[in-house]
């Protein structure tokens, strides 16, 4: 059995971890957020700087109750956050498409397509 110790945070931590560590237990937690920013760090370390991965504004929540309500400003974030996932699936779309296709359209074409996608990024 690991060695434990006391470990001393503000209230406001601790309420922090509370709110959204769902089922797990408190220590589980601390090690799962611990675990994670491990893991991004060195995925960030092995990735080209084009590759950074997509970030939320927010963390996630792991809720206990089943039925819960939304509040508008919850969804409000939570649409802006889906607005902006488009806009970079688009932009990675864009750019993928733009470099297999060059070598077989035309610039007009490409600038027709480019076109298209500044429309939709507008929306």
């Amino acid at each position: 059995m690991p060695g434990r110790a006391i470990l001393v945070i503000p209230q406001s931590l601790l309420e922090k971890i509370d709110a959204y560590r769902g089922e797990m237990s408190r220590a589980e937690f601390i090690d799962f957020c611990i675990e994670a920013l491990i893991r991004e760090k060195e995925l960030e370390e092995e990735r080209a700087p084009s590759e950074k991965p997509y970030r939320f504004r927010k963390p996630a929540r792991i809720f206990k109750e089943e039925n819960r309500e939304v509040t508008k400003e919850e969804f409000e974030e939570f649409k802006r956050s889906i607005a902006e996932l488009q806009r970079s699936f688009i932009e990675f779309f864009t750019t993928y498409s733009l470099e297999a296709l060059s070598n077989r359209m035309s610039p007009e074409e490409q600038e027709r397509f480019r076109q298209q996608v500044k429309r939709l990024l507008e929306l």
